[in-house]
């Protein structure tokens, strides 16, 4: 923290960090939205002979519906005030992680069944 007109206030390196840590994880979230959508267009319209079909379009559409809940709960956490407590916020801040290992869990899977042939 640095004194600046009396008052306490961030430093800039710290602001900037979580700033452009904000960016990042928003674009990895976007480029991961992005993948899926087309691997679900791939699968839709390249691999319906594939074994493995029904389960890959319900895998990929389990992921997309995932995400979108993950990324209304991250609207949510980041819109409350950060100078209130709040139990269902922490919970939500909990729920939002335990979706994002499953959102992992399903796309490795994903990649693992879908076949090009």
């Amino acid at each position: 923290m640095s004194e600046v007109d009396g008052r306490r206030r961030p430093r800039q390196s710290t602001l900037s960090y979580d700033f452009h840590k904000g960016i990042v994880a928003s674009a990895m979230d976007i480029s991961l939205l992005t993948a899926n959508a087309n691997q679900l267009r791939l699968l839709l319209t390249y691999n319906e002979q594939s074994r493995t079909y029904k389960g890959c379009i319900i895998l990929v559409i389990t992921s997309l519906v995932l995400q979108i809940l993950v990324a209304v709960c991250v609207i949510i956490v980041t819109s409350y005030p950060k100078t209130k407590a709040n139990y269902w916020i922490r919970r939500l801040k909990v729920f939002s992680s335990i979706l994002v290992a499953i959102i992992t869990v399903i796309n490795i899977l994903v990649a693992s069944l879908v076949s090009t042939t």
